[in-house]
């Protein structure tokens, strides 16, 4: 993903304003990520067609049809930004599944779509869609938001630099977080970055009794350090300048909270993908921080 290679991005529509404004974000960084590729996937879930079948309304087009309704908005944000964009359309296919085959298949570097944010309930609102292409693709997806209590999500600006929180915790799930926001430095996107570790508070009455606020405090310091030290080197090496922060809370709030301090354009973080229990395996984190972040999220497996 360095310098010298042609990047390939796809970014998955459905025709609503979340999906135009995933083009809107695509349309801003896309050249300034080294972009040089951009696949439109137009994907439509099995309510939709069944709406569409209800209204009378004519079959999809073909794949590659450039007028395609569903595309027509997103085409037209990457068009006025002058990118280079190639049209799929697929029918009769499962959302989440034909995102991950098309994007296994065309070898894209990256996967951007829109998210619906909290529902009703506040814990499914991620969108079934979305929730299973974070699980299954093993590209990095780039989730961009609805809005928050009427507000736009950020976005970044085409004159400025990237202001980027990458959140690590020392795992190699983080570390190769850390390795793509390298890429993007190769690339010749301008980042700043806010690097952030963040530690749990310890609330437990026992271990209070014996140990001390000062000896808490010296552990967590010591514990976040540990946990920041290869990403600062690989950072260092390669040239990309950074603020560091060690913060106390809960991980997701924290993390979210930190990157409206330092008004982000975007959270970076890894994220372990499936595990045993394939239904419950996004991780709390990073699940919250997809439902609080007012700014698109990327999430590198």
């Amino acid at each position: 993903m360095g310098s010298g290679h042609t990047l390939k991005w796809l970014l998955a529509v459905d025709g609503s304003r979340n999906a135009a404004r995933a083009a809107r974000y695509v349309a801003r960084v896309a050249r300034s990520a080294g972009v040089g590729e951009i696949h439109l996937l137009n994907v439509q879930s099995p309510e939709d067609a069944d709406e569409h079948a209800r209204r009378g309304v004519p079959p999809k087009r073909k794949e590659g049809d450039a007028t395609h309704p569903d595309a027509a908005a997103a085409r037209r944000i990457l068009d006025r930004a002058a990118l280079p964009v190639s049209l799929h359309s697929p029918r009769d296919a499962n959302p989440a599944t034909k995102i991950v085959e098309v994007a296994r298949r065309l070898r894209v570097h990256e996967i951007v779509m829109g998210t619906r944010g909290l529902s009703a309930l506040g814990t499914l609102g991620l969108g079934s869609v979305a929730y299973k292409v974070v699980h299954l693709a093993r590209q990095p997806v780039t989730l961009v938001p609805s809005p928050r209590d009427g507000l736009e999500p950020v976005l970044p600006s085409t004159r400025k630099a990237t202001s980027l929180l990458l959140a690590v915790d020392g795992s190699k799930h983080a570390l190769r977080a850390v390795s793509y926001v390298c890429s993007l430095h190769q690339a010749g996107m301008p980042l700043h970055v806010h690097l952030l570790n963040v530690q749990p508070r310890i609330v437990s009455g026992n271990v209070r009794r014996f140990v001390s606020q000062a000896q808490i405090s010296a552990y967590q310091r010591q514990e976040g350090e540990a946990a920041l030290r290869i990403a600062r080197r690989r950072l260092d090496g390669a040239g990309i300048k950074y603020a560091c922060d060690i913060r106390l809370g809960a991980h997701a709030e924290t993390i979210a909270q930190l990157a409206d301090e330092h008004r982000c354009t975007r959270i970076v973080m890894g994220t372990r993908g499936l595990g045993a229990v394939s239904g419950l395996v996004l991780g709390s984190v990073t699940y919250g921080v997809v439902h609080l972040a007012a700014m698109p999220v990327t999430l590198v497996k």
